[in-house]
């Protein structure tokens, strides 16, 4: 497998706002849940929900990335050449900031607050 880059935070709903702002993206939909961020403010921190693919791509585009393929995916989710169950390790969770196999949450949090279980690759 080729080299490639992975973002070490999930995208923003201040970040999809802005690329909307842009007319690079568009917000249709993204209202679909309880639990959307696009239309919260107090959540502009938080992880952009309810995109579809194309919105994504789209993105992706505009910032001059793109989305990973399906095997660069796979790969980050096993820990790279390690072939964990989970990118952290074999073990399953536990107990981290915003997820947890104790407590399910109704709600996403702010990005970057899950440093509980990282891959040796920051991922």
């Amino acid at each position: 497998m080729n080299d490639f880059c992975l973002d070490k935070t999930e995208v923003t709903a201040a970040q999809y706002r802005a690329c909307v702002q842009a007319r690079a993206c568009t917000d249709a939909g993204l209202v679909c849940t309880p639990a959307a961020t696009y239309a919260s403010p107090a959540k502009s921190d938080h992880p952009i929900n309810c995109v579809d693919q194309t919105q994504a791509k789209a993105f992706c585009v505009a910032n001059g990335k793109r989305l990973p393929s399906n095997d660069e995916w796979e790969w980050a989710a096993v820990g790279g050449k390690r072939d964990w169950d989970q990118p952290w390790g074999d073990a399953p969770p536990t107990s981290q900031p915003c997820w947890s196999v104790v407590a399910r949450r109704a709600q996403t949090c702010a990005v970057g607050t899950s440093h509980g279980r990282n891959s040796p690759d920051g991922i």
